[in-house]
């Protein structure tokens, strides 16, 4: 796990990502979105073509034709295609999201699991040097001795 300066920069980052990754994704989906509709506009005027032919050979007319339909047909296949394509690349996304939101949700949380591990780690030193500064001071020559112990250090008077 790469060490971040804080959760925010951490999240921030990986919408800036996702973000960027995002609009790649539909610059190509867009191209995609419009070859079916030259197909479509290709198909339509050689079928048009086709029967204007038809007038003087009737043989190529109807070869024109069939190609104008099979062009109308790629066309629609090529746009069925597409909205798939675009549908799976949503989803893919959004799974991806989510997977980048549990990711930067699981960071978070071990980063507050190690801080809270952490501040218990110095609350405990602390604690122990505070149990270890307590000092009594003796009542007849104001030595100070430690918490525990039951004769004055300096003139031996029980404390």
């Amino acid at each position: 796990m790469i060490p971040r300066d804080s959760d925010a920069d951490l999240a921030y980052e990986v919408d800036s990502l996702s973000e960027s990754y995002r609009s790649a994704e539909e610059d190509d989906s867009d191209t995609r979105e419009h070859a079916w509709i030259g197909l479509l506009g290709m198909g339509f005027l050689a079928f048009i073509a086709g029967w204007a032919v038809a007038s003087y050979d009737y043989s190529a007319g109807f070869a024109i034709a069939a190609l104008g339909i099979a062009l109308i047909i790629a066309g629609f296949l090529s746009r069925n295609w597409a909205a798939k394509q675009r549908q799976d690349e949503m989803d893919d996304a959004k799974a991806e999201e989510q997977f980048h939101q549990f990711e930067v949700a699981q960071t978070i949380q071990d980063n507050t699991s190690v801080r809270r591990a952490d501040r218990e780690k110095e609350i405990q030193e602390i604690v122990k040097q505070v149990k270890s500064t307590i000092k009594v001071r003796c009542q007849f020559c104001g030595t100070l001795n430690e918490e525990n112990a039951t004769n004055c250090e300096s003139c031996g008077a029980t404390l």
